[in-house]
């Protein structure tokens, strides 16, 4: 009776054969379709947030009405010695007036500008087979800066909100 002997080789080389590659790309395709993106509501329009974009949610913020300024402009608040414009965009946006429970911070810095809220800002998962191919009915102030609108519950939009922001000063006279 003859002895069988294995076949010596190279781990590398003997392992290779037997391993059975999963390809991933469908499941990065599906991952790129879904974004998971912070995100606020103004009445029944959300604004997404960029996902490399600083925000910070408070509860209290010290205000400092300022008189003679049309009332987008809610005051400017004290945030942490830093003075920063805190926008109503309820009343910008033609929109009833809410609780204004909140204050979110976008932005930090000398570019940190607040927002009025009646909720707080939510995780939204934003998948592509829901974007919109026209933009839907929204205020005109903010029509210029919108990139894309989605419908998943409710109108979604993604907007560059540094730029809305900053084109606020012309509406704050």
């Amino acid at each position: 009776m003859s002895e069988i002997k294995p076949e010596l080789r190279l781990p590398s080389k003997a392992l290779a054969a037997n391993i059975d590659y999963v390809d991933l790309s469908d499941s990065q395709q599906e991952q790129q379709k879904t974004q998971a993106l912070h995100a606020f509501r103004i009445d029944n329009l959300g604004l997404l947030m960029q996902t490399d974009m600083t925000s910070e949610l408070l509860a209290n913020l010290s205000i400092c009405n300022l008189p003679n300024t049309n009332r987008v402009l809610y005051g400017m608040g004290n945030l942490r010695g830093n003075i920063i414009p805190v926008f109503d965009l309820q009343y910008l946006f033609g929109m009833p007036e809410g609780k204004r429970k909140y204050f979110l911070v976008i932005g930090s810095g000398e570019n940190a500008v607040a927002v009025l809220l009646d909720e707080v800002p939510l995780q939204v998962n934003i998948e592509e087979q829901y974007m919109l191919n026209a933009l839907p009915l929204m205020p005109a102030v903010l029509r210029p800066f919108v990139r894309a609108a989605y419908h998943s519950d409710g109108l979604w939009v993604d907007c560059d909100l540094m730029a809305f922001f900053e084109s606020l000063t012309e509406h704050i006279k």
